[in-house]
């Protein structure tokens, strides 16, 4: 059974509760997670109010857990130096400097982590001069789409509202899959399209990826774009096309003129 933990007062048990999930994932637990698939935990935020989830050094799988609660649930601006940015839901919006102090390690070590977790696929980094954001793939498998849902309250689907979903959610596909140009592992693209479809996003994939694929054929070889997977895996329809260059139109200047006067009377003289 899975082990759910009310973390508003948090008290011994519970933080023996966490370090034994410490210890069980620092010994391959991660991939045990990934085949038994028995459920899951909530962590209430709240947890990292106590003294005692930063009085001690954080092990990883602790960091990685304190990485998932400080991802925004939702989309929400935030202000950065003075500058307005807009964290996506599941980002993380930190600095390095901010995440060493917080886990007791160096710049470093945090560097090493972030990078591994990154080659995993577990996050995506993105950096700028405002500040650094990390993106926790799949992270609607770690949170409900609804964190103010009771699971035990929702009222199940009728068969017929399964049968119009699961045929809505073939259709899409089938449309994405079409166009898409480089059509390799279609079952695990089809895996990860139906944990990133959701209302509202369907139409503005599409419109990105036929954007992309116009910049794009212009030469651009079928090697050079993405699996299908990792596309929508980066959530790649948010990318943002680069213009398209426009030529450079070559200004005559006066002296130029002249010269091309001077050769076509000498061109003339010579006939």
């Amino acid at each position: 059974m899975g082990l759910k933990l009310n973390i508003e007062q948090p008290s011994l048990v519970q933080f023996a509760s966490l370090r034994a999930i410490s210890a069980f994932t620092a010994n391959g637990g991660f991939s045990a997670f990934k085949t038994m698939e028995r459920g899951y935990i909530k962590l209430y935020r709240r947890i990292q109010d106590s003294e005692e989830w930063l009085l001690h050094k954080f092990d990883k799988p602790r960091a990685w857990i304190d990485l998932l609660l400080l991802a925004h649930y939702k989309d929400k601006p935030m202000l950065v130096r003075g500058i307005k940015i807009q964290v996506k839901r599941g980002e993380i919006a930190i600095a390095e400097s901010t995440l060493a102090k917080r886990w007791q390690w160096s710049r470093e070590k945090v560097r090493r982590f972030l990078n591994t977790l990154e080659t995993r696929q577990q996050i995506v980094q993105q950096k700028n001069r405002v500040i650094s954001t990390y993106l926790v793939v799949n992270y609607d498998l770690y949170q409900t789409t609804n964190e103010t849902t009771n699971e035990t309250t929702k009222k199940p689907l009728t068969i017929k509202e399964k049968k119009d979903n699961n045929t809505t959610l073939v259709q899409q596909f089938t449309q994405f899959w079409e166009l898409y140009p480089r059509k390799v592992g279609k079952q695990e693209a089809f895996k990860s399209f139906k944990k990133h479809i959701h209302n509202g996003i369907f139409k503005t994939m599409i419109t990105a990826l036929q954007e992309q694929i116009e910049e794009k054929h212009l030469g651009s070889e079928l090697q050079y774009y993405p699996h299908p997977t990792t596309w929508l895996n980066q959530h790649r329809w948010e990318d943002i096309l680069k213009e398209t260059p426009q030529p450079q139109i070559k200004q005559q200047t006066v002296m130029d003129l002249i010269k091309e006067k001077e050769k076509k009377e000498a061109e003339g003289r010579g006939n």
